[in-house]
């Protein structure tokens, strides 16, 4: 029986979104009787039933993507199927990619199929106090971090601002590490953010004066109403974005393990001269 890529890390994966089959469909663009056909072969996991409608999460999304993806690549069903029941079973590719010493030492399945972040709330438990970060508040990098609103300077010291960042970074080995990647994403992406912030207020707004009116002015008694639709709005951009973030950066990390493997398998029999 196959078993989804990511059930070796299910206790981490609590309360994932769920889709029907033909939601599923139209994400992955895999047709419903190719998913049915993919589970009948072993592929698939079989998904969850509520009453006679079949129920998908991330788990069945992500493979999805990864047997398309893998299939564009020109390798065959067989060899996937091989490929997934070897992960599934926690083979750690040894047994696949003859990697014995690569899998016993770097960890890589776990990297693989761990999920990208879903708008649960993380299962780590954050400090009951702040996290203190052992750097110099001269540091480049502490500097960095305040700047981009990650930590901030209080009594000589760095604090973490954000709870659930501080509890990933208080149980690194290496937090330095962890707080470099946090400021390389944070420039990387400063720009785009601001850009698309500005977009998403920009539409929410536009929505609102469509809904309610040009120059729109609400009697007294409606300002509760108002000002709850207002933050529902704003809140309902936020999760839309969110959402979307979160399946786009499922759907390039699928293209980036794929061109992993390949590097590491060779040439497919339709790539080979």
């Amino acid at each position: 029986m196959a078993a989804s890529l990511q059930e070796i890390d299910a206790t981490e994966d609590a309360e994932l979104a769920e889709y029907r089959l033909d939601e599923l469909a139209q994400l992955t663009g895999v047709s419903p009787r190719n998913i049915r056909a993919y589970q009948g072969r072993g592929l698939l996991p079989a998904p969850q039933r509520e009453g006679r409608v079949a129920v998908y999460d991330e788990n069945h999304l992500f493979q999805l993507q990864m047997i398309s993806d893998l299939l564009d690549k020109g390798y065959a069903l067989t060899h996937i199927q091989t490929f997934l029941e070897g992960l599934a079973n926690q083979h750690d590719l040894v047994d696949i990619l003859g990697l014995q010493e690569l899998a016993a030492s770097s960890g890589m399945q776990r990297a693989i199929v761990a999920p990208w972040y879903s708008g649960q709330a993380s299962t780590r438990v954050a400090p009951e106090t702040p996290s203190r970060l052992l750097l110099d508040p001269a540091s480049q990098l502490a500097r960095d971090l305040c700047a981009y609103g990650i930590a901030r300077e209080a009594d000589g010291e760095i604090i973490i601002a954000e709870p659930d960042i501080a509890a990933i970074v208080d149980a690194a080995k290496d937090p330095n590490f962890y707080l470099r990647v946090l400021v390389s994403v944070r420039k990387a992406t400063a720009e785009t953010v601001e850009q698309l912030a500005k977009q998403i207020v920009d539409e929410l707004s536009g929505q609102l004066i469509d809904h309610y009116g040009e120059g729109y002015i609400a009697p007294a008694e409606q300002h509760p109403e108002v000002a709850a639709s207002i933050a529902d709005v704003r809140e309902l951009g936020a999760l839309a974005v969110n959402k979307a973030l979160a399946a786009a950066l499922t759907e390039q990390s699928v293209h980036a393990v794929t061109r992993y493997f390949e590097s590491i398998m060779g040439p497919t029999e339709e790539q080979s001269p």
